[in-house]
């Protein structure tokens, strides 16, 4: 079963593209049941009942439907969605899966390679390197990420760190590391984006305006362009946006950000996201994804679906 390909969001909903890195193949090898989703604490969703700690083994991933943390996080919500759809299910059936490869605390820095260049004392990332192998055995096709390096302090851009600001530096490691991390991965296509929330500085004792205009999170999708101009990494990827501007509104910092302010998006627990908050990432994922099946020229079983 093959269907059509279209560089353009078909949703109806939609009211967003996303940009597709190298030409849109006239047929896809594979079949896009199998999803890998990557990312750090707000996309485990612990704020919302996700998986606290990593997968173990940690190269298997975690898939377990009707476990209720698994159910909890983005790759769990993707899968019960992805499931029902009936825009889907007539393609591709109801056999999904949709691997959690996220990680809480997680970031860049312990997913990609170790960068020794990045050693700067205090401010130092911790755990370089030391989640590269999650999900290593049987990649997926598709893999989902969003890729942010918030914990590394080395290049200032918020008073969690004594560095000068140096976002050119920050945006090199940011794509170095990006671009280790899907070198070595064995996947066909990527969903990647900056990190998709936003939340303050996260250091306590400092002054709401400092924690709530740090320039940091700015300086992921810096380095994700630059990335996308150097990179080496040839599969083929689909560019998503974030979800900054809507978090912003969503929590106490909107005030002094001069914004409208809306329901908060932030859990108790400093630097989580809450239930509304996991909603709207999921259905911000969701919305590309969809999109990125609909299009695509796949090579599924006629038996998957119609």
């Amino acid at each position: 079963m093959r269907r059509a390909w279209c560089l353009l969001c078909l949703l109806p909903a939609c009211t967003r593209t996303t940009e597709l890195l190298g030409p849109a193949p006239k047929a896809l090898a594979y079949c896009p049941t199998t999803i890998d989703v990557y990312g750090g604490s707000n996309i485990s969703l612990v704020g919302c009942g996700g998986p606290r700690l990593a997968p173990a083994p940690l190269e298997d991933g975690y898939f377990a439907p009707g476990i209720p943390d698994y159910d909890a996080s983005l790759a769990g919500r993707i899968h019960a969605r992805l499931v029902y759809d009936p825009d889907l299910v007539p393609r591709f059936g109801s056999s999904w899966n949709v691997r959690s490869c996220s990680i809480p605390g997680a970031s860049l820095v312990q997913l990609a390679p170790a960068l020794s260049k990045d050693s700067c004392g205090p401010d130092s990332p911790s755990g370089a390197g030391t989640f590269l192998g999650v999900c290593a055995n049987r990649p997926a096709p598709i893999l989902l990420l969003s890729a942010g390096m918030l914990d590394d302090r080395c290049h200032g851009g918020g008073p969690d760190s004594s560095e000068a600001d140096n976002p050119a530096a920050y945006a090199q490691h940011f794509a170095s590391r990006l671009d280790s991390f899907l070198t070595v991965r064995q996947t066909s296509f990527v969903l990647v984006g900056p990190t998709t929330e936003w939340m303050p500085a996260p250091l306590h004792g400092v002054s709401s305006e400092a924690g709530c205009t740090w320039t940091r999170p700015d300086w992921d999708g810096s380095g994700l362009d630059l990335w996308r101009l150097n990179r080496t990494y040839k599969g083929s990827v689909s560019l998503v946006a974030d979800l900054h501007s809507d978090f912003q509104r969503h929590n106490h910092c909107c005030k002094l950000l001069d914004l409208a302010c809306d329901t908060n998006f932030s859990s108790e627990v400093g630097g989580v996201v809450n239930c509304d908050g996991a909603q709207a990432i999921v259905d911000f994922w969701y919305q590309d994804l969809k999109a990125l099946l609909l299009a695509g020229d796949y090579d599924c079983p006629a038996a998957q679906g119609g």
